[in-house]
């Protein structure tokens, strides 16, 4: 776990630009993700009999917005520990005592 103000590749990662933050993506796992992405695009087309509804145009629509979702993560402060999910921090700030 990288600790907070760490510095990657000599920059700390508070003071990079978002170029150099885009950078820090590993574009090749992106590739690949959506390389498959894609061959499940194509079966969801294949089985509704060549149509993009039901079920491609939904899925491609969710797939952009997480790769969307992705990307402006990699730009934004880590704030919270990379490590804790919004939804054990909700439990914990809001749970009954």
């Amino acid at each position: 776990m990288v600790a907070l103000g760490a510095t990657l590749g000599g920059f700390n990662r508070r003071e990079m630009s978002v170029g150099q933050k885009l950078w820090q993506i590993n574009w090749g796992l992106v590739l690949l993700v959506s390389a498959l992405a894609g061959i499940g695009f194509a079966m969801l087309y294949s089985a509704a009999g060549g149509n993009f509804e039901p079920w491609a145009m939904r899925q491609m629509v969710r797939f952009g917005f997480g790769l969307v979702a992705m990307i402006v993560k990699c730009d934004a402060s880590n704030e919270m520990p990379s490590n804790a999910n919004p939804i054990f921090v909700f439990r914990a700030t809001h749970s009954a005592s």
